[in-house]
């Protein structure tokens, strides 16, 4: 089994997709927070870690499942069909929830969702990729993360001021992409273990 740039290059693109939606929750649900709801900044202090108590919870558990699941397309790609078309959606209402109580369940959703799929999709990586190659691998798909999250940074601010909604349906569109290019295009091998050879 050989490297494939191809295919780290479009797992790489999901974690570019996966950074984009971060930084434009960082950026911008803090501001929701303050200025669309009153909350205090210990309460929006809270708020904001609570994407790190979910992965702490969640992650583990899912996982382990991912390991041990068999299914026709594979353990890893139902978790990222159904967590990223999920998160993708609630992370496109957020800016449209008008009430605290809708802006909690979507965010709430949001962040069980991306959860749900992320240790699916990193653990991909090694799945499809030779032993010795791993640590390249890793490095291209950590420098796509890096790039969304620099070109996030650089353009969220723009669209934030043409439409609010904007930098969240950018988030949701890139998510909603990544997620259909890997299921395409990435196919997990038939015996688990062979991306050893």
């Amino acid at each position: 089994m050989k490297f494939n740039y191809g295919k780290i290059f479009l797992l790489g693109f999901g974690f570019f997709g996966v950074s984009v939606i971060w930084t434009v929750y960082n950026a911008f649900v803090p501001l929701f927070l303050a200025n669309r709801f009153g909350l205090s900044p210990i309460l929006i202090g809270f708020f904001m870690t609570l994407d790190n108590i979910a992965a702490l919870f969640i992650q583990p558990p899912v996982g382990a499942w991912s390991d041990r699941l068999r299914t026709p397309i594979g353990r890893r790609m139902p978790f990222i069909l159904i967590g990223a078309p999920i998160g993708a959606l609630v992370f496109g209402l957020i800016p449209l929830a008008a009430v605290l109580p809708l802006f909690v369940a979507c965010t709430s959703t949001l962040l069980l969702s991306m959860a749900f799929w992320r240790t699916p999709v990193v653990a991909l990586m090694p799945d499809i990729t030779p032993s010795q190659f791993r640590s390249q691998a890793n490095g291209i798909i950590n420098l796509m993360g890096g790039v969304g999250t620099i070109i996030a940074s650089l353009v969220v601010s723009t669209l934030y001021e043409i439409n609010v909604n904007f930098p969240f349906w950018m988030g949701s569109g890139l998510t909603i992409a990544a997620a259909l290019l890997v299921f395409l295009f990435i196919k997990e091998p038939k015996e688990y273990g062979e991306s050893e050879k």
